[in-house]
């Protein structure tokens, strides 16, 4: 009996435009590359991409806006304006990973001036943070906005949040996690709830054991958090599986086929539409 797939999901595939992201930081370094790993993706089916141009792992250096932005405006934004991409994208969601509210005004900005009308733009906002901004980029067309779980108090320390963690295990810590999204949807205006999308954000704000435990209950989260959101679920290559898995970067086939397994047993049953962010195309 062939093994039972996983329902309402879509493929977000992983596009850093960084030199230091801990799992693939270097390999999307000019526009050519970025081309070839899109068509790639695409040929496999992947209607969903998300970019980002700064590493938030707390091992990684913090930059500026101009240097974020210089890494969007070589890299990706060239991509933008050709024919065949554009043809591709007009198919797609595309995603963009930053906390800057300056980031995300000048990409979707950059996308009206090229006349490029992708089939949803999401911003993956890891500070958490809510603000009028959220709003005004959800006054857009084919826009939505999602939600992270980041404890971290300021847009400027998204990236310092393992200085932020929950002292709490177990279904309380998931339960804390509950109320930290409900608080955040209820400053939402009513005609933007369909425009959110939650992330639990693994590797943000949480230990190892947090993690895992969070893995194994996000049927226990989304009722925690109540209504019908879509869900955006990532731990490609993240710490905590490579621990887990017993596989380091230098055994990348091996930890991604992992990585993998783990999301088949996570979402089996998983009653809501999620997206997987993943570095290849999930199982």
């Amino acid at each position: 009996m062939g093994r039972k797939k996983i329902r309402n999901v879509e493929w977000q595939a992983i596009i850093n435009v960084t030199p230091d992201s801990f799992s693939d930081g270097g390999v999307n370094n000019s526009p050519v590359l970025i081309e070839t790993n899109i068509k790639n993706a695409y040929e496999l089916g992947c209607r969903h991409f998300d970019f980002g141009a700064q590493s938030t792992a707390p091992t990684s250096k913090e930059i500026t806006f101009a240097e974020e932005l210089g890494r969007l405006e070589e890299n990706l934004f060239p991509l933008f304006c050709n024919r065949e991409m554009k043809k591709i994208f007009s198919e797609c969601r595309l995603s963009f990973d930053t906390f800057r509210v300056e980031t995300i005004f000048k990409v979707v900005d950059t996308l009206d001036r090229e006349n490029l009308r992708p089939k949803e733009i999401l911003w993956n906002d890891v500070s958490g943070v809510v603000s009028e901004d959220v709003f005004q980029f959800l006054k857009r067309k084919n826009t939505a906005y999602v939600l992270c779980h980041n404890l971290a108090d300021i847009r400027e320390k998204a990236s310092q949040h393992m200085d932020y963690v929950s002292e709490l295990n177990g279904e309380d810590f998931i339960l804390e996690m509950g109320q930290y999204f409900k608080e955040r949807i209820e400053v939402f205006p009513e005609d933007c709830l369909a425009q959110v999308v939650i992330d639990p954000c693994f590797g943000f704000s949480k230990t190892r054991e947090q993690n895992i435990y969070l893995l194994q209950h996000l049927e226990t989260l989304s009722a925690a958090v109540g209504g019908n959101f879509r869900y955006l679920i990532g731990i490609s290559r993240k710490k905590f599986i490579r621990e887990l898995s017993g596989f380091n970067l230098d055994n990348i086939d091996r930890l991604d086929h992992f990585h993998n397994e783990i999301i088949s047993r996570s979402l089996m049953d998983f009653p809501y539409f999620s997206y997987i962010r993943s570095h290849v195309k999930p199982i």
